[in-house]
């Protein structure tokens, strides 16, 4: 199975950390949705953990791998700001810890089937519209 395939195949939304039963695997979550800069080596050390155990522990909890969740948890992130902030693509890219623009621009759009640009087009002219209806 292709990257791609498996990451379209999984809903774009994270999943929240109140279903998870693993203490490790919840504190991770939690993590991630602070921090979504934070590498996951960095969690796995935090928890005292092996990468290959977390990543194990991680995967049969929540149904991805860390380095999935954490990709839709840093696009997820990265669409909030498309829609709220005037930060520019990539500006946004490194903020939720993206190395290239190009890289999330291709991630992006596998998981809302829309390039940033576009997400923020269509929210620029949803505010629009709305403005002159309420005229």
């Amino acid at each position: 199975m292709t990257f791609s395939s498996v990451e379209t195949q999984v809903q774009p939304l994270v999943p929240t950390s109140s279903a998870v039963k693993d203490w490790r695997v919840r504190q991770a979550v939690e993590l991630i949705r602070r921090t979504p800069t934070i590498p996951i080596l960095s969690i796995a050390i935090s928890l005292n953990l092996s990468p290959s155990r977390f990543r194990h522990l991680f995967k049969k909890e929540i149904g991805v791998t860390p380095r999935q969740y954490l990709r839709r948890a840093r696009l997820q992130c990265a669409r909030e700001l498309l829609e709220t902030s005037a930060l520019s693509v990539k500006e946004i890219t490194r903020t939720v810890g993206f190395n290239d623009v190009s890289h999330f621009v291709r991630h992006y759009k596998i998981i809302y089937g829309q390039t940033p640009r576009q997400t923020r087009a269509a929210r620029h002219n949803f505010h629009c519209t709305a403005n002159t209806v309420s005229k």
